[in-house]
């Protein structure tokens, strides 16, 4: 937050003292994050946008209602916000009856900005398209395998979340919340090589057949899938 800035709080509680404007600046700041969170949970673009949309609803209505409403002696506006975009998602699978196990995402609109280390994947070219679909589908799969505690951190890292933020919103310590994302990293990382995926360094010779599906700026690594091998369910 810049110096002179409002708060999140500062804003919210202006909202309920009958300024829109307020609600419209904390709207600009989190819809997109929101969809991106929801995307990266499996969910359809157009679902995805109504949950956002649904979250600021809420938002609206406690302001009405009285309900549900903000109180900031129980923590940050961002942990709040969070607890009711995780209580939109946890209706929404309720009411599809369970989680979602397709890739509902469509390889050709997926852009790949999952972290394995501490550095983000480059972009993928289109040399790697080959495998776009397969890599898509194992990494939102190996998300899902992670416990609760480390898919919350790891897919709010995902979306740009600095770690105080993601601590802050989780309501845990800073340290936690790095412990439970580096656990995450490792536990995906593994779960990708179980499936035939390898982490080779960039200038060593690829195996046949092999695919690059991303590559690492640090560690200078490739993420290559082998077609040929027999991934672990």
């Amino acid at each position: 937050m810049s110096p002179g800035q409002p708060s999140d709080e500062d804003r919210i509680e202006a909202y309920y003292a009958c300024s829109h404007a307020a609600l419209d600046q904390l709207y600009r700041k989190y819809y997109r994050q929101l969809v991106a969170f929801f995307r990266r949970c499996g969910l359809q673009q157009a679902d995805a946008d109504d949950l956002a949309d649904e979250v600021f609803l809420r938002i609206a209505r406690s302001k009405w209602t009285g309900r549900g409403r903000y109180d900031r002696s129980l923590g940050q506006f961002v942990r709040w916000l969070w607890a009711i975009a995780r209580n939109l998602l946890a209706e929404c699978w309720r009411k599809q009856g369970r989680r979602p196990k397709q890739d509902l995402i469509a390889p050709e609109n997926l852009e790949v900005q999952i972290r394995i280390e501490d550095e983000p994947l480059e972009p993928l070219t289109a040399e790697d398209l080959p495998g776009l679909g397969q890599f898509a589908g194992d990494v939102q799969d190996c998300i899902r395998r992670l416990p609760d505690r480390l898919q919350d951190v790891f897919l709010l890292d995902s979306i740009g979340w600095p770690l105080q933020q993601i601590a802050d919103s989780l309501g845990i310590p800073y340290g936690t919340a790095g412990n439970r994302l580096f656990q995450a990293r490792q536990q995906l990382r593994q779960c990708l090589q179980r499936r035939g995926y390898l982490f080779v360094p960039q200038n060593n010779p690829l195996p046949p057949g092999a695919v690059i599906v991303a590559r690492f700026e640090k560690p200078s690594e490739l993420l290559l899938f082998v077609p040929n091998q027999s991934p672990e369910a």
